[in-house]
This record gives C-alpha cells, structure tokens and sequence, in this order.
C-alpha cells in the first residue's frame, strides 16, 4: 500500500512539474506601471519626425496585445490600446528623434511622474505617468544591425513597464542583434503579468 502510494505521489509530481515547465514564462519588469493602465491611452510623435511612419508601427505592434480568455466569463485584463494624438499633453508615451550625438544609445526612455523625471539610463523607482522615448539618429554610429521598428518596440516596450531580457525584443542589444524584430510571447506575457 505504502509503495502504491509513493508511486502516485512521484507521478502527480512529475505531471504537475512538467506542465508548470510550459507554462513558464522569461520576462523582466521595472515593478512599477505606467498610472491608468495601457488601455485607451496617447502617444506623440510630430508628423515631420523622420521616423513618425516606423513608430506608428511599432505603437501598433503593442496595439496587437488582446485580452486572454480565461473562462466563458472571464478574461485577463489586457488590452493594449494606443492612439496618436497631436497635443503633447494629452499623450502618455512622446516619442522624438534627433541626433542626440555620442551617447552610447539608439533609443532612451525617460520616465516622468507629473514633472519629476526620475534618473536617466534606469527603470522609474515609483509610478510614472508619462515617458519620453528618444531615437538616437546620430550619423557617428553606424545603421544598426536591427531594424528602427525593432528599437521603437523595445522603447515602448519600457515605457508599458519592460525591463530588459535577453532573446526577446526586450534585449539591452537589441540594436546589434537581427532577430527578433517584434514582439515574442515573452514580451506579451510580461504585458500581461503587469495589467
């Protein structure tokens, strides 16, 4: 009986550890949000931007993340809705390109709680409700290997609360790498531990 036992304990174990192995998911996150959430929110970008028709891409590839169903009832909360507005103070992602000269970056967030920028180069230690994403245009860095959608992703990626994750779009060298150029379910389901 004992022995019958045991058996069923191991195999309950070992089905149950292999279906949390599938279900595990590679991301990392700032810990802290962007205040209101990722639905039904603005973003910024000039219509003169050199770059204006790549970052409408990229706000639209985060556009792509839907609610997951859960249940017949239920769904996650998730809806990633983005769109463009020409005032700056209604937008909660600005996006900007320039040549911002040597800096060691193709592409920066800034994040913003009201007027307090918190330190630049780092995640926001608090709540943030806005973020500045630059695109670094400087002609004394050579094209990057990976596409400016891929670069615009990623920054957006930061400004919904991504830090940054190796073999996804997240990848602190993103620019330097060719794939991937979009979103992986690890980006998606980062988004979705966070809203």
């Amino acid at each position: 009986m004992m022995k019958k036992r045991i058996s069923s304990v191991f195999i309950v174990t070992v089905i149950f550890s292999l279906l949390m192995a599938n279900s595990a998911s590679a991301y990392a996150t700032w810990g802290f949000t962007l205040t209101g959430g990722v639905k039904d929110r603005y973003y910024y970008v000039d219509p003169s931007n050199p770059k204006f028709s790549t970052i409408t891409s990229a706000v639209a590839a985060w556009n792509t993340i839907d609610p997951v169903y859960i249940s017949p009832s239920q769904f996650s909360s998730t809806d990633v809705a983005f769109y463009y507005t020409s005032s700056v103070l209604s937008s909660q992602i600005d996006f900007y390109t320039s040549d911002y000269g040597t800096t060691g970056w193709y592409g920066l967030t800034l994040f913003y709680n009201g007027t307090s920028m918190y330190p630049a180069g780092s995640g926001p230690t608090g709540p943030y409700t806005w973020c500045k994403i630059q695109l670094n245009s400087t002609s004394s860095y050579p094209a990057p290997t990976n596409t400016w959608l891929a670069i615009a992703i990623h920054e957006m990626g930061h400004a919904l609360g991504l830090a940054h994750f190796s073999g996804s779009i997240m990848d602190a060298g993103i620019a330097g790498l060719t794939t991937p150029s979009g979103l992986t379910s690890d980006d998606i389901n980062g988004i979705r531990s966070l809203y």
